[in-house]
């Protein structure tokens, strides 16, 4: 099996593919497919092969001359279909690693991107000074930020807001993964008033989407 896939079925079925082969072939194709110096195609084929193997990135490098079987070639192949279509690697995986947790992604939720852990650490920096802080995290989406900030602040109760039931199923999930009691998932319009009654928040967090709708199209997919 070739994982080229204009190139399918022409290898002998004798060849070795291992991890090292399969990670230079898969990087050259989708270089390949998108040119863009900014894509970064050698971390996305690394991703979703640990996914299909289930390991990590790092034993990736410790087992380069590991073959692979028929099956987890044929997995990998399907992953790279997806991604040259634009599906953004963190919904083909499920999960984007987000400070120092993994958090479950779907269609439902946005994509946690590495700058946002600079909020969070914002966040825990003032929260350390408080004795037991009541934190608001807005359009929690999968609850990277609220629950991240609940994790590193056990004194901390931390309320998660959202408007769609879809995300909150999935930050519910990842909150009940780390096994966390301080913080609360809930739906709820940050939009309006009647929403916050009597409650009073020490910090408030939030990362709402920001992107005009008109200029969407021109966003990467992993943008949105």
């Amino acid at each position: 099996m070739v994982l080229k896939p204009e190139i399918d079925g022409r290898t002998s079925e004798q060849e070795v593919w291992t991890i090292k082969r399969v990670l230079q072939s898969s990087f050259d194709w989708l270089k390949g497919k998108n040119p863009d110096p900014q894509s970064n195609h050698r971390l996305d084929s690394e991703v979703m092969l640990a996914s299909v193997l289930d390991i990590d990135r790092m034993r990736l490098y410790l087992d380069l001359d590991r073959p692979l079987s028929k099956e987890e070639r044929e997995r990998y192949r399907a992953m790279l279909l997806q991604r040259v279509r634009g599906v953004p690697v963190a919904q083909i995986v499920g999960y984007r690693d987000f400070y120092r947790h993994r958090f479950s992604v779907t269609k439902d939720t946005l994509i946690p991107r590495p700058d946002t852990e600079c909020l969070v650490d914002a966040a825990i920096v003032v929260l350390r000074r408080m004795e037991a802080p009541k934190v608001l995290d807005i359009g929690t989406g999968c609850g990277c930020i609220g629950i991240s900030i609940a994790a590193a602040i056990p004194g901390a109760l931390v309320e998660a807001w959202d408007v769609s039931e879809e995300a909150l199923s999935v930050a519910r999930a990842n909150a009940n993964r780390l096994e966390l009691t301080n913080i609360n998932i809930v739906h709820s319009d940050a939009l309006s008033e009647a929403s916050y009654g009597q409650a009073r928040f020490d910090v408030i967090v939030s990362t709402p989407p920001y992107i005009p709708w008109n200029e969407r199209e021109l966003c990467a997919a992993e943008t949105l």
